[in-house]
């Protein structure tokens, strides 16, 4: 009886572990660049206002005091990074006060459709960041999509 009891125990815990489940989508899978950038400082309060901020309830891009559809439009060439990667062209993006993951993973799943790959994700507060690529992000559907960089497409 105990043995057959053991064994019950022990099936359970087999089944468990080498039942077929549906593999999780990742929220995003990114890269942490060796490069960080400072586009704005904190000291410079207009320049950081001047970056673009993603309104996450509309799906548009704020940046200068006007409302933007896309993206692409807003990256220009800024100074080089900081650190060993040659990362090319990439978007500084300023997050709203209280931010959070959600808003976040709303931004990237904008950027990577729009492909633009490299971004500095920036906050009230931060001097700089580092330099962020965006390789896939889940779209909200059980699916991902794929960020090809449309800004550096030499670049993997």
């Amino acid at each position: 009886m105990l043995i057959g009891g053991i064994a019950l125990i022990l099936c359970g815990y087999g089944w468990w572990f080498l039942a077929p489940r549906g593999a999780e989508v990742p929220d995003a899978e990114i890269e942490i660049t060796n490069a960080s950038a400072r586009p704005a400082s904190s000291d410079e309060p207009e320049a950081f206002a001047k970056l673009p901020l993603f309104d996450a309830a509309t799906g548009k891009w704020i940046a200068d005091g006007k409302v933007h559809a896309s993206a692409i439009g807003l990256v220009r060439p800024h100074l080089s990074p900081w650190g060993p990667d040659d990362v090319g062209l990439y978007l500084p993006v300023r997050l709203a006060e209280g931010a959070g993951k959600r808003e976040m993973q709303v931004a990237m799943r904008a950027l990577a459709r729009e492909g633009i790959c490299l971004v500095v994700f920036l906050a009230p507060g931060m001097d700089g960041g580092p330099l962020v690529r965006i390789r896939r992000v889940a779209d909200g559907r059980g699916g991902m999509i794929t960020c090809r960089d449309r800004l550096n497409p030499s670049r993997p």
